[in-house]
């Protein structure tokens, strides 16, 4: 006799456990099914988070490239202004300020 025969010969001739059988394998099958949807949900939502930090952080990456370009081109203006051979002490107020402030 093959393994689970007698298990097999049982379940047909009882038309209770074939129904709870049945039962029971729909609410598996309905909770791995929940399951997976529920975790494409999360994923999507994870997805999301991801896309508006990403764009958070190009803005802000952004808005600190362009200070630092602008800082730049301050402190280009203002070497441009001085006379070669002046010293540090002796530059305008506002020359001082761009090439040794923070």
């Amino acid at each position: 006799m093959p393994f689970g025969y007698s298990i097999w010969l049982w379940l047909k001739a009882n038309p209770a456990a074939q129904w709870a059988l049945a039962i029971g394998a729909a609410y598996v099958t309905f909770r791995i099914w929940l399951n997976r949807k529920i975790g494409a949900a999360r994923q999507d939502e994870q997805q999301k988070i991801e896309i508006k930090a990403q764009e958070a952080s190009r803005k802000v990456i952004d808005k600190a490239k362009d200070k630092t370009d602008e800082t730049i081109r301050k402190a280009d203006d203002a070497r441009a202004d001085i006379p070669r051979g002046t010293p540090s002490g002796k530059l305008p107020e506002r020359v001082q300020n761009v090439l040794f402030d923070d």
